[in-house]
């Protein structure tokens, strides 16, 4: 069977998208904790369903970059 090479730039830039996204999925978290008067304490408490909220949002950006890349690659060869 043949190896899987990830190179760094490309695994860099994967972490960086992901850190982004759980950044965006906290933002709003707090956003909504401040909205509702919530104590702070669901910064920490609520940490799974942000985590949860950026994988689920990561994984619906590889959706898009499949669609994409399907898009361009069937009027490429034409």
């Amino acid at each position: 069977m043949k190896d899987l090479v990830i190179k760094r730039a490309a695994l860099h830039r994967e972490m960086c998208i992901l850190a982004v996204l759980l950044l965006l999925a906290e933002i709003v978290n707090l956003a909504a904790i401040i909205h509702f008067g919530r104590p702070a304490v669901e910064l920490l408490s609520q940490l799974g369903y942000v985590v949860l909220l950026a994988l689920v949002v990561y994984m619906a950006l590889w959706i898009v970059r499949i669609i994409v890349y399907l898009i361009v690659k069937i009027f490429k060869t034409k």
